[in-house]
C-alpha cells in the first residue's frame, strides 16, 4: 500500500500536466473538396446521418462533418506591412501605449474588448499611421481583469488581437 502512494504521488503531477491534442477526423468511406469562386462544398460518402434539410426539391443530408474553418489573427497580414510594434506597459494600471512602425501609410482601427467580446468603449477610429506613430489609450476606468485590445484595418479585417493586463 505505502508503495502504491508513493507511486500515485509521482505519477499524478505528470498526468495533471498532460495536454490534449485533439485533429479533425472524417469518418466516411471517400469525399471531396471543391471551390468556384467564393463558394466551397467539402462532402463525404459513408457517415452516420444526423439530419436532412429538406426544401422544395432540394434536399441535404449532414453528417458529422464540420465546416473546415480558417481562423487568422492577422499575424501574417500585420507583418506584411510593419517593421515593428509595442505594447507597453503591459500589464498596465492607467495607459497603454501602442506604437506601430510601417513600411506604407496604413489607417487603422483600435478598440478594447472585455474577454466576453464585449466593447468597453475605449476606441480609436481613422488612425492614419505613417512611418512610427503611437497610441495611447486611456485604462484607469477599467475593472482590474483580462482585456483583448484588436487592431483592424479600414475595411474592418482583423489584423491582431493583443492581450492586455489591467491592474
Amino acid at each position: 500500500m505505502k508503495n502504491l502512494i508513493i507511486t500515485l504521488l509521482f505519477i499524478l503531477p505528470l498526468i495533471s500536466q498532460a495536454q490534449l491534442s485533439l485533429e479533425r477526423q472524417v469518418i466516411g468511406a471517400t469525399g471531396n473538396y471543391s471551390t468556384a469562386g467564393t463558394i466551397s462544398l467539402s462532402a463525404t460518402v459513408g457517415e452516420p446521418v444526423v439530419t436532412t434539410a429538406v426544401s422544395g426539391t432540394l434536399t441535404l443530408t449532414q453528417g458529422f462533418q464540420q465546416a473546415e474553418t480558417s481562423f487568422s489573427d492577422g499575424v501574417d497580414d500585420l507583418h506584411q506591412w510593419l517593421v515593428d510594434y509595442s505594447l507597453y506597459p503591459n500589464p498596465t494600471q492607467d495607459q497603454l501605449i501602442l506604437e506601430l512602425n510601417t513600411e506604407v501609410p496604413m489607417q487603422l482601427d483600435l478598440e478594447v474588448y472585455d474577454v466576453l467580446g464585449r466593447s468597453v468603449g475605449i476606441s480609436v477610429e481613422d488612425w492614419q499611421v505613417k512611418g512610427v506613430d503611437e497610441k495611447t489609450l486611456d485604462l484607469k476606468n477599467l475593472a482590474v481583469g483580462a482585456y483583448l485590445l484588436v487592431l483592424k484595418d479600414h475595411d474592418g479585417k482583423v489584423l491582431h488581437t493583443f492581450k492586455v493586463e489591467k491592474r
